[in-house]
């Protein structure tokens, strides 16, 4: 078992031979990896991983806002970089809109959950 990030890290580092059964197997480990990343609560559209390696992951994530009478209020793109950190594993930062602190709750959205144990992407 590792870290969800050190698995995403670990995925976009392997560089299998290129063949149809070999890139299926990677497009099958991200798909599984993209699956653990957060969804719902206004990530409806799900996660992205794009450029991933020891050095850096990147994941793109579209957010979809409420106003202060609960109706849907819009959509906004956000890119999360996610970079090693010898004290604390990793740093993130993230590019996207600020409405309302909302870039505070997904900063610790996405650092909780990159943070737990899993098993895939085997």
């Amino acid at each position: 078992m590792a870290k969800l990030y050190q698995k995403i890290a670990e995925w976009g580092e392997w560089e299998p031979p290129i063949d149809g059964e070999w890139v299926q197997k990677k497009r099958e480990a991200r798909e599984e990896l993209e699956a653990l990343l957060p969804s719902g609560s206004g990530v409806d559209g799900g996660c992205a991983i794009g450029p991933a390696s020891g050095k850096l992951i990147v994941i793109t994530f579209s957010f979809h806002y409420m106003d202060e009478n609960g109706y849907y209020d819009g959509w906004y793109d956000y890119t999360l970089r996610v970079r090693p950190d010898l004290a604390f594993g990793f740093v993130c930062t993230l590019a996207g809109r600020d409405r309302n602190g909302l870039k505070d709750y997904l900063y610790q959205l996405f650092n909780d959950a990159l943070r737990v144990e899993v098993e895939a992407g085997k």
